[in-house]
């Protein structure tokens, strides 16, 4: 269950993420716009432009990109460090190796002698 929630918890949050992201694109988008209607207009041949940021219910829209990419990076660097140990597991069963510290079992019949982790039916741990 709790699992459960931190996968939705990230899911939402990217989500979130992302609409933020195309929301930022879109104000500068309309900026540049206005900026070229005003230059447009402007007998003068230059104009100032200010650096634009839009806000999230007063919050600027880098902070609350920022925040809301913590969650889902931090479930993809979560979820590829558990995929590489299960990989890395695998590879070791196959070869007839400890999971745990990788020692040759071929030739014990109970317990890794290296680390001590109990041998499952077939030779591997």
């Amino acid at each position: 269950m709790k699992r459960r929630l931190i996968n939705l918890l990230a899911a939402v949050s990217l989500v979130l993420c992302l609409a933020f992201i195309a929301m930022g694109i879109a104000s500068r988008r309309q900026t540049r716009a206005f900026m070229r209607s005003v230059a447009a207009s402007d007998n003068s041949g230059f104009f100032i432009v200010n650096r634009h940021r839009t806000f999230v219910n007063g919050i600027p829209l880098d902070i609350a990109v920022a925040a809301t990419a913590i969650l889902p990076l931090t479930w993809i660097g979560w979820v590829s460090c558990i995929g590489i140990l299960r990989w890395n597991q695998a590879r070791r069963r196959a070869k007839g190796l400890c999971t745990r510290c990788g020692y040759d079992l071929r030739a014990s019949k109970e317990r890794c002698p290296e680390c001590g982790t109990a041998i499952r039916a077939g030779g591997r741990t």
